[in-house]
């Protein structure tokens, strides 16, 4: 039996089913996916139902993540996995010889690095991502103000979560069994939230491509974007609170952009009735009100809070 497992999930058609361009004996290779009815096998992938009571009907979104955050229990016959993004390749045979290179040497956890947007933050990378209308606003500011009342640390990093290996231990499955957690109940995005259980559970942070290179800029994966169509009919969020300052701020002026990302950052922390007083005053006084609001939360925290 075979000690190691490649896998990836599929959900609503999001993806094609893409075969590895190079594969290795030592290796399964599974994919969960509801889309197929009659087939077990496509390719090389060995077909795997996901439970349709894990979440409520038609969160298609969330029903993909459960099996990325459970490989300990889904794939308990393997000790070690490797998760791919349904649109990510392996293009060469040093992915599998890095795999085994970390599951021999005792490494719990190896992701990649999110390079692309510079950002090594969550609670700014929640607001890049309300502003590009990828998640509602009040999610993404409950979420990150329920991270923040947790101690969360900011610029502890950021990951991409499109490439993960991962040693089916217990602790491991403590770590994605809390993530699971966030995910039911906050934003579905799970770089919302992993970090934060990598950071609570103590999990040191490996990367599993050489310094320097993400899922998008080397020679070991091939990335297929996502069809735009796809895309933005499934993950845009219509109405954003910030929508007002998308084009003008982040096009336009950076600037300004990463000002107003500054006390986007300090609205997360504040507690939620000086929150609601916030909004009260955003409503009454407008957007420009926005930055004087924030100078005055102090004061408002002292004497309300």
């Amino acid at each position: 039996m075979k000690s190691y497992v490649v896998y990836t999930v599929l959900t609503d058609g999001y993806d094609n089913v893409l075969q590895p361009l190079v594969l290795d004996e030592r290796f399964d290779y599974v994919l969960f996916s509801n889309d197929f009815e009659e087939e077990k096998v496509i390719g090389i992938w060995n077909i795997c139902r996901i439970p349709s009571t894990v979440v409520s009907e038609n969160d298609f979104k969330r029903l993909s993540r459960y099996p990325k955050s459970h490989p300990e229990s889904m794939l308990s016959q393997y000790t070690a996995s490797l998760y791919l993004d349904a649109n990510i390749q392996i293009a060469d045979k040093w992915v599998y010889d890095r795999f085994v290179e970390l599951a021999e040497t005792g490494v719990e956890f190896a992701g990649v690095k999110l390079l692309a947007t510079g950002r090594d933050d969550i609670y700014q990378h929640a607001y890049d991502m309300c502003v590009r209308r990828l998640e509602h606003d009040m999610i993404a500011i409950r979420q990150c103000h329920a991270l923040y009342t947790r101690g969360f640390p900011e610029h502890f990093g950021l990951n991409e979560n499109n490439i993960i290996f991962r040693s089916h231990t217990a602790l491991m499955k403590k770590v994605d069994e809390e993530w699971w957690w966030w995910i039911k109940n906050y934003s579905h995005r799970d770089q919302f939230s992993y970090m934060y259980c990598l950071w609570k559970y103590n999990i040191k942070r490996e990367f599993f491509l050489p310094e320097g290179l993400d899922a998008h800029n080397n020679n070991y994966f091939v990335y297929i974007p996502h069809d735009k169509n796809t895309y933005l009919n499934k993950k845009v969020v219509k109405l954003g609170f910030f929508e007002r300052i998308r084009n003008s701020c982040r096009y336009r002026n950076k600037l300004l952009y990463d000002h107003y990302c500054t006390h986007w950052v300090q609205l997360c922390k504040m507690p939620f009735p000086c929150f609601f007083l916030f909004l009260w005053g955003l409503f009454v006084g407008g957007w420009n009100a926005f930055p004087i609001l924030i100078k005055k939360y102090h004061i408002i925290n002292k004497a309300t809070c």
